[in-house]
């Protein structure tokens, strides 16, 4: 009608949608702190107002939790609550905030390996990072394929061919990077 909307409607309306979705973003913050055994970590930089703030995601295929704050290490993880009382294993990259929980089981993410192992075989040419990019896909692949199946692990044989190379692999890339 060539109308603008006033400030407060739109205000307002932002309100009623935080009321809304409330026991939504509960559910699934219980889920990830209580039910979740694996739950995946990740922040990522964005400007509000004008500074650089971080939205933090905590997630797993059945629920995601997001939270925007000013910061992005520790005091962002304590304050959201998720990874301090995790139950489950925290999957994330290697930035050194995550650690700072003894009790939860970490693991690091394969996307970010991969990440840092394209950027090592493209800069610095090294072959060994190549194989690892190419075993970590065939290893993926596999337990999707095993999944699939309806089996919940690799078998012993597989498994054990997969850590020799992973460990060959390894000793080139310590071999290259004294």
């Amino acid at each position: 009608y060539g109308h603008t909307m006033s400030e407060a409607t739109i205000v307002t309306a932002g309100q009623e949608a935080v009321e809304q979705v409330a026991p939504v973003n509960e559910a699934a913050r219980d889920h990830l702190i209580n039910t979740a055994a694996v739950v995946h970590f990740d922040e990522t930089g964005l400007r509000v107002e004008g500074s650089l703030q971080w939205t933090h995601v905590a997630s797993t295929a059945e629920g995601t939790g997001l939270d925007v704050h000013p910061k992005r290490g520790s005091k962002a993880l304590n304050d959201i609550g998720i990874l301090p009382q995790l139950k489950g294993r925290a999957i994330h990259d290697g930035y050194q905030s995550y650690f700072q929980y003894p009790d939860v089981e970490h693991g690091l993410c394969n996307a970010h390996h991969l990440r840092e192992l394209i950027f090592i075989h493209e800069r610095y040419e090294q072959e060994w990072a190549e194989g690892m990019i190419e075993l970590l896909i065939e290893i993926k692949k596999a337990v999707e394929m095993v999944l699939d199946q309806g089996e919940d692990t690799l078998s012993d044989t597989q498994a054990k061919d997969f850590e020799r190379r992973y460990d060959r692999l390894v000793k080139r890339g310590l071999k290259a990077n004294p």
